[in-house]
């Protein structure tokens, strides 16, 4: 979640640099909730999405055993 608005991250950077406690109270407890109960919900679909207004990516790492890494990267993961 990226704010648009530049003089909204402005002022949470003042208040971060001159009030710190206060300011992670308000993020803690009024901001990141409401902004979470209004951000639209994540449609994961298969393949690339466009990468036109993308501001942060979701990585997956799995582990594999070392003999999945001898089979090579185009073999297929087994779940374990």
């Amino acid at each position: 979640m990226q704010p648009r608005s530049t003089p909204l991250v402005d002022i949470g950077m003042w208040w971060l640099e001159h009030h710190r406690e206060q300011a992670l109270w308000w993020y803690d407890k009024l901001f990141m909730p409401l902004a979470s109960r209004f951000q639209k919900a994540l449609n994961l679909a298969p393949g690339m999405i466009a990468p036109d207004a993308v501001d942060e990516i979701l990585l997956v790492c799995r582990r594999h055993s070392s003999r999945d890494s001898l089979r090579g990267p185009t073999a297929p993961v087994r779940p374990q």
